[in-house]
């Protein structure tokens, strides 16, 4: 029993130094957490306004009169052979490419250089509300010619792309949510426009070469086969790649219809300065106190 008292007593001891080392700098520890508070609110105020801009995205209904049936032996014929006749899946896999594609390195290349939105991605620091303009860095941007004074890299573009968007498909509704942080939300909402236009350009393209590649095909297979239940399958293939092209002629929203347009957003999505202060000012004060007691308890230690 009497041999805990002793370790005991110095545990007490120790406890008490430190509470006492504690009170006497509670001066210097009250003024340094003050600096870092002040520190915390100037450095939060030096921070640009980052503004989000959102779309959503439905999948288009273009294609689906494309579908066509054939009953009997030639239909038949078709399911033993494979032949797609359409069954209302053939938008699955275009909104998946779409998705893919929006954030693909070729198509983030091809897309922000011809937009000529490099100035944007990789020199822009801050925005000017007043005058509804965007701040650029003076190291590395033309403001004659709007342009980089340089050629960035692909993946310097890419990583400036990929850092401010945001992809989020929900299987379960089928909707597609994009959006995009910049420090203008005029241009946020910008960027968003022409991603949603050019993807649907992109996919309608693809599948009308496929389509009137496919068409010219059928109709070498038709002049070269007797069998005149292959003729029909052929011609109904011809048929439905032919609405295929027709439809996306007509259609804009080939691939995506837009459920809720891109928009300016009012508020901004970052930074959250009130919660940067508070944390900044919490370590900065566990720091010095940590700091100062660590210090003082070697130095009385030292002295004993």
């Amino acid at each position: 029993m009497n041999s805990y008292k002793p370790q005991e007593r110095s545990d007490q001891i120790d406890l008490r130094v430190i509470f006492n080392i504690i009170w006497k700098r509670k001066i210097i520890i009250a003024a340094a957490t003050a600096v870092i508070g002040l520190f915390s609110v100037l450095y939060s105020l030096s921070l640009p306004n980052i503004y989000e801009s959102k779309v959503v995205l439905a999948p288009s209904t273009a294609s689906e009169s494309t579908n066509i049936n054939i009953s009997g032996t030639a239909g038949a014929l078709a399911r033993v052979a494979g032949i797609d006749l359409g069954g209302g899946s053939d938008k699955g896999p275009n909104i998946n490419l779409a998705v893919e594609k929006i954030t693909s390195r070729q198509f983030v290349k091809d897309f922000i250089n011809k937009n000529n939105f490099q100035p944007e991605l990789l020199a822009s620091k801050n925005w000017d509300s007043a005058q509804n303009i965007i701040v650029y860095s003076k190291k590395g941007y033309d403001s004659k010619n709007d342009s980089l004074t340089y050629s960035p890299r692909d993946i310097d573009v890419y990583k400036g792309y990929m850092d401010r968007i945001g992809v989020f498909f929900d299987k379960r509704t089928k909707f597609t949510h994009i959006s995009f942080k910049h420090y203008s939300p005029y241009f946020a909402k910008e960027l968003l426009d022409n991603l949603v236009l050019t993807i649907n350009n992109d996919i309608r393209d693809i599948d009308v070469k496929v389509a009137k590649e496919s068409i010219k095909f059928l109709e070498d297979q038709i002049a070269k086969t007797n069998v005149s239940d292959l003729k029909l399958i052929f011609s109904k293939l011809i048929e439905k790649n032919i609405k295929t092209v027709l439809l996306a002629e007509v259609n804009p929203e080939f691939v995506f219809t837009v459920v809720d347009p891109a928009y300016v957003p009012d508020l901004k999505s970052a930074p959250s300065r009130g919660l940067m202060c508070i944390l900044i000012t919490i370590f900065g004060f566990l720091f010095v106190l940590t700091f100062l007691v660590i210090f003082d308890y070697i130095q009385l230690r030292k002295k004993s």
